[in-house]
């Protein structure tokens, strides 16, 4: 009784083990993604476009909770440049967003 158990212990994780290694294969880092896209300047453009039109709006946003008291002008003007520096670096890099700016930067990758 012991030795079928044991048998069938075995046999389940042989099964698992089998199985495990197509749900953990390696995909490209998210540094990768994207590294030999080339958009071109039509599409650049549309991309800005849609970008300018985000911003403008998270602007009115925030215009709205000062107004409201949610948030202060100096938290509303912080977020602002944080999100108006976001845009830049997209544009920089063509509108092919990066996920990781903070581990590029750091020289690691993942």
């Amino acid at each position: 009784m012991r030795f079928s158990k044991i048998i069938m212990l075995m046999v389940l994780l042989a099964c698992f083990g089998l199985g495990a290694g197509h749900a953990f294969a390696e995909e490209p880092s998210s540094l990768e993604r994207g590294k030999n896209t080339q958009l071109t300047e039509e599409q650049q453009k549309e991309l800005e476009n849609l970008h300018t039109e985000i911003l403008d709006l998270r602007k009115e946003l925030m215009e709205k909770y000062v107004e409201y008291g949610i948030f202060s002008k100096e938290q509303a003007e912080d977020y602002l440049s944080h999100m108006e520096s976001r845009f830049e670096r997209l544009k920089q890099n063509g509108f092919i967003p990066h996920w990781h700016w903070k581990v590029k930067e750091r020289g690691k990758e993942q």
